[in-house]
């Protein structure tokens, strides 16, 4: 399926940002190498999920995900990607950057389970969509005891 795949390359390159921010360290190197260990393990998960055949996910119709979201979305990661691997940033902005990438999908409404959903598919979303309120939360608490 289209949308997860490129959901799958969503969460890596936001990977790929998190240890470019870890490689400028902002004296933070655990801080991003965390959320970009966390964002490589919902890699796994999510291709485990797609490929296992009981999962609910195997039949997921083409039209149920957003798919124009999430490529505004991984294109404005990938921008980011190539920006920041050549400059110089500040912990402040590589926060504001990740409070962004984290939200997004979130202030969207992607991960809404809808009533004609499998099992599989709401356990799957709500997953997903705590990941992703969680690592927003880090964010926001870090930039608020930052500033």
């Amino acid at each position: 399926m289209q949308a997860l795949m490129t959901l799958v390359k969503f969460q890596e390159a936001a990977s790929k940002l998190y240890r470019i921010f870890s490689d400028k360290a902002f004296n933070k190197k655990q801080y991003w190498m965390s959320l970009s260990i966390e964002k490589n393990l919902s890699v796994r998960w999510i291709r485990a999920q797609y490929i296992k055949p009981t999962s609910g996910l195997s039949g997921l119709s083409e039209g149920r995900l957003d798919i124009t979201l999430l490529e505004n979305s991984l294109n404005f990661i990938l921008t980011q990607v190539a920006a920041w691997e050549k400059k110089e940033l500040s912990f402040a902005q590589a926060l504001m950057i990740s409070a962004k990438i984290e939200s997004v999908l979130l202030e969207n409404k992607f991960f809404q389970a809808h009533g004609s959903d499998s099992y599989d598919l709401k356990y799957f979303l709500n997953a997903l969509a705590r990941a992703y309120l969680d690592h927003y939360k880090r964010i926001k608490d870090t930039l608020e005891r930052e500033h």
